[in-house]
């Protein structure tokens, strides 16, 4: 009988042995995928700063657009509101009528004047 409980210990302790290793397989392969996905994330916040470093050039990029557009309409603006002052309205009576102030008419007409291409050192139209 010692026998059959002996054989029943070394048999349990296999088992034991043989579920530890299994557990232990389980784990060092769970760690493995952490490894590999930890490293991936590690790439994908990579990206992402990537990312906020294009969108930086993109925003100066179109910022910069606008403002050209914007100059190009604020020119054309003062280019038309310098024809109708030179009809004799005065930038008073042109800022009421525009519903802007006297400064913003000033403004566009002195954009325009800058705009105008020079002759022999002279202002056309100055």
């Amino acid at each position: 009988m010692c026998l059959n409980v002996s054989m029943k210990v070394t048999t349990k302790k296999q088992e034991a042995r043989a579920k530890f290793a299994q557990v232990a397989a389980e784990r060092a392969a769970q760690q493995r995928k952490n490894v590999d996905d930890l490293a991936q994330v590690v790439a994908e916040v990579t990206k992402i700063d990537d990312v906020e470093a294009w969108l930086d050039t993109r925003i100066q990029k179109v910022r910069q657009e606008a403002g050209e557009r914007r100059r190009r309409h604020e020119v054309a603006a003062g280019k038309l509101l310098a024809v109708v002052c030179s009809r004799g309205e005065s930038v008073q009576s042109v800022a009421e009528l525009l519903g802007i102030t006297q400064a913003k008419v000033r403004e566009y007409l002195k954009l325009a004047e800058a705009e105008l291409p020079a002759v022999n050192g002279a202002v056309v139209g100055g």
